[in-house]
Order: C-alpha cells, then sequence, then structure tokens
C-alpha cells in the first residue's frame, strides 16, 4: 500500500520510519501478554500506561513545547488513566521520576504518547469485551473530541511544524526510541506481575 504524500514528509514521517522496529516489536509484546484476557491482566497494562503518563506529564506543561505545540496541556491522559486504575481498585505509584528532556528529545517522547492514540481505537474495542469503556475503566483510550484522525492530523502537523533546529533532529528520534523502550520496560515489569 502507498501512502499519500503528505504522509510520507515531514518529522513525523521520518519517527513513523526509523521507529518502526521498534513500534512493531511493542505492538508483538503487547499482544503476546494477552491484556485483554480478563481484567487483571488488564489492570496490568493500565498499570504500564500508568508509568509512562506519569513520566511524561511534565512535558504536556512544558513552556517551549506548548509553544510549539498548541493545546497540548489539554492532550494529558494521566489523570484518565488514574482514574481507570481506581475504577478497577488498583492501587498505583505516583513517585515515580519525571522525565527531564529537552525540548527535542521531548517531541520524540511525544510522538509516541500521542501516536498511542491510534493503537488505543483498536485496544478501546478489546477493551469493551471486558465491560470496560469511556465512562468506566478505560477513559484514557477515549478518542479527543475533534475525533482520533483529526486529532492525530493536528498534533502530526504541529509536530512536523514545531521549530526545532534540524541539528536536534537526531535528538527527537532518540526521545522516541527512548519512549519505544520506556514503554517495553514498563510492560514487562506490570504484565508480568498480573
Amino acid at each position: 500500500m502507498t501512502l499519500p504524500a503528505y504522509l510520507n514528509t515531514g518529522r513525523a514521517a521520518r519517527l513513523r520510519s526509523e521507529t518502526a522496529a521498534s513500534h512493531d516489536a511493542l505492538d508483538r509484546q503487547l499482544m503476546a501478554a494477552e491484556p485483554f484476557r480478563d481484567r487483571a491482566r488488564f489492570a496490568g497494562f493500565l498499570l504500564a500506561q500508568q508509568r509512562f503518563l506519569h513520566h511524561v506529564e511534565d512535558l504536556y506543561g512544558d513552556l517551549v513545547l506548548g509553544a510549539w505545540l498548541p493545546g497540548l496541556p489539554r492532550l494529558s491522559r494521566l489523570r484518565a488513566v488514574e482514574a481507570d486504575l481506581t475504577d478497577l481498585d488498583v492501587t498505583f505509584r505516583t513517585q515515580a521520576a519525571r522525565l527531564r528532556a529537552a525540548p527535542a528529545e521531548g517531541l520524540g517522547w511525544l510522538y509516541v504518547a500521542e501516536g498511542s492514540r491510534l493503537g488505543g481505537a483498536v485496544l478501546a474495542v478489546e477493551a469493551a469485551r471486558l465491560g470496560l469503556g469511556p465512562a468506566f475503566g478505560a477513559r484514557h483510550l477515549a478518542p479527543p473530541p475533534a475525533g482520533l484522525a483529526e486529532g492525530w492530523r493536528t498534533f502530526r502537523s504541529r509536530l512536523d511544524a514545531a521549530p526545532s533546529p534540524a541539528a536536534e533532529e537526531d535528538a527527537v528520534l532518540a526521545g522516541a526510541l527512548a519512549a519505544f523502550g520506556f514503554v517495553r520496560a514498563a510492560m514487562t515489569e506490570s504484565l508480568v506481575a498480573a
């Protein structure tokens, strides 16, 4: 399948291409862990999500990133995933360190965090089979108010337009790769315990 030209250009397209192996590895790991087998397994998935979203939370309030990506604070899903955990009576930690990153690296982390919303649409269908949805247990998987496709288009265009210096593009990629690594480690820890 050939993607439209606008999807094959810009920072988001580069990140998509250069993180494809990491993304595929995460997808395989997630499916092998069977997070939708039952609510206990899903709780492990939620713990991993909470750990990641807590780790990147300060990026959503970063002044430079907020100027580059208007509306960024509204995209945070940390409170939603914590409400999901509360719904399922799961205790979670809030003391984990939060990411401190330069803006360019932060763009890469945000690419992974916001890109996960796309997979969230599929995961929401699976969560519904467990009786979970946007009002109980799977709030963080709900699409943004403008809709999933429009939300991602908007984020992607802002990511592509962010005026991070060209010399820092490798830092953007490093941030995205680090984010995938962080999520994989969080999934391993949380889903093994479930």
